[in-house]
């Protein structure tokens, strides 16, 4: 496992893991967007970053999923989740 950052593109917008912490770059304004989440409370890790088949993207944090919209990252509150048994 190497150390290198994990990167997610989605339109304009480039999402950079790097290890406990997520940035932004919008790359039309060349503007970086540092992890504000993480700043407000260190103890809150990233962990993961999820682009789906919609074009959305995730971050699964310490205190939950959230979903970015630009370079906001938005907590989602309820998920909903269908499971099939078979």
């Amino acid at each position: 496992m190497t150390n290198q950052p994990i990167k997610c593109i989605n339109g304009d917008y480039v999402y950079n893991l790097n290890q406990i912490s997520l940035s932004c770059i919008n790359l039309k304004t060349k503007t970086l967007y540092e992890d504000e989440l993480r700043k407000k409370d260190l103890l809150n890790r990233a962990y993961c970053v999820f682009k789906s088949k919609d074009n959305k993207v995730y971050a699964g944090r310490q205190d939950g999923l959230y979903i970015f919209e630009g370079e906001k990252q938005i907590k989602i509150k309820s998920l909903r989740i269908t499971l099939f048994i078979r």
